[in-house]
């Protein structure tokens, strides 16, 4: 049995050698899938920082090259002047070694001639004839002149183009005074500015227009400070302005400031007698802080045309006949009846004052007078009714 043992196990070593034991397989773990994907987003991440960087630099490259062009371009913008100075200096080299070459070789042909002149007249046995020299000086000065001359203007013809092209335009704003930094070509030193100041004074038709459109814009935002300084800066300026005037006096009218509204509008009837606003705005004024005696004596102290002023004269008849002073009130009503209209409420009114003032005649009259034009259904009952009374007290 022994030996049957070993030539089994024997044999099965020997297959194992062979073949190889049998290994089940293993089996894949979720951590390997995990593992596989992390190393798959970190591959993304890594190429995209790449493509970042790559076009971050190629941008950068980009910015660097526009700012060396700029740089380049200012830099031959720069050289400009100084290459048109080489020009003018190298023109006007040429025709100055012109000019001084031409006056030496006109010397030493003069001198050469004058003396060959000489030696000629010498040996001939005559005198010299220096009147020969002479005459021939002026027209070795006139060629010099010339020459000079003609250097010269080219000369200024450059220098003028050189100060058209670096010539700078006055500009002249409104303001009055206004200081604009100009920069200047200058060939010694090429960040050279000057300072340019031109002034100029606004008419007094364009301060007021400019306060005007202050007040607008403050009485735009509320601010009825800023409103106030802008009025009383062009009432200093021109005391007539009438708009100014009545805007001032109804702002503080707004704020109930009647002192200040008076102290406005007194000063406009002073300046302007003939604008009645002014004594209607101010008898309204007083009225509002019943002040009805004021108001009535302000509108009293004038006597302007009814064409234009019905309100002026409507007015002073209201507040007349509600504070009992029926004389104004029968001014009032008298200016107001010779309007040509078709309404009857005015000789209704002063109906009623004259009947107050125990005048039947008149009252009665006046009554008939409205009774023949337009009136309300009320009114016209009221007429009827006055009319009816006065008729039989006569009788």
């Amino acid at each position: 049995m022994s030996v049957i043992n070993k030539l089994l196990s024997e044999m099965d070593k020997r297959e194992s050698v062979e073949h190889g034991k049998y290994v089940p397989p293993v089996k894949k773990s979720r951590l390997n899938l995990i593992l596989g994907i992390l190393v798959a987003v970190i591959a993304l991440l890594v190429v995209m920082i790449t493509v970042y960087k790559y076009q971050d630099l190629e941008q950068q490259v980009k910015a660097k090259l526009l700012v060396a062009q700029e740089i380049a371009q200012q830099k031959q913008e720069k050289q400009a002047p100084r290459t048109q100075e080489n020009t003018l200096s190298n023109k006007a080299q040429p025709l100055n070694e012109e000019l001084a070459t031409t006056n030496t070789n006109i010397k030493e042909d003069n001198n050469t001639s004058v003396k060959e002149e000489i030696n000629n007249k010498v040996n001939e046995g005559e005198e010299p004839l220096t009147k020969s020299a002479s005459a021939k000086e002026p027209q070795i000065i006139s060629l010099v002149n010339s020459n000079s001359a003609r250097a010269i203007k080219e000369d200024a013809s450059d220098k003028q183009k050189l100060e058209s092209t670096n010539k700078v335009e006055e500009i002249v704003f409104d303001n009055s005074a206004n200081i604009e930094y100009l920069p200047v070509e200058d060939f010694t030193q090429e960040k050279a500015k000057s300072m340019k100041i031109s002034s100029s004074k606004l008419t007094l038709a364009q301060e007021l227009a400019i306060y005007h459109k202050d007040v607008n814009a403050a009485i735009a935002q509320g601010n009825k400070k800023g409103a106030v300084a802008s009025l009383k800066s062009i009432l200093s300026r021109k005391p007539s302005d009438i708009k100014a005037r009545e805007r001032l006096a109804s702002i503080y009218y707004g704020e109930g400031n009647i002192v200040e509204v008076a102290k406005v509008l007194n000063k406009g009837i002073e300046l302007t007698p003939h604008h009645y606003d002014y004594r209607l705005y101010l008898a309204r004024a007083y009225a509002s802080a019943s002040q009805n005696e004021l108001a009535i004596k302000v509108l009293r102290q004038a006597n302007p045309p009814i064409n234009g002023n019905v309100d002026y004269y409507a007015t002073l008849a209201t507040l007349a006949r509600n504070s009992g002073d029926f004389a104004s009130a029968e001014y009032a009503y008298q200016k107001l009846s010779t309007l040509k209209t078709s309404e009857g409420r005015w000789y209704m009114g002063l109906g009623i004052v004259l009947e107050q003032q125990k005048k039947k005649d008149k009252a009665l009259a006046a009554y008939k007078k409205a009774l023949g034009l337009y009136l309300s259904s009320s009114s016209s009952k009221f007429v009827k009714q006055r009319i009816k009374v006065l008729g039989s007290s006569d009788e």
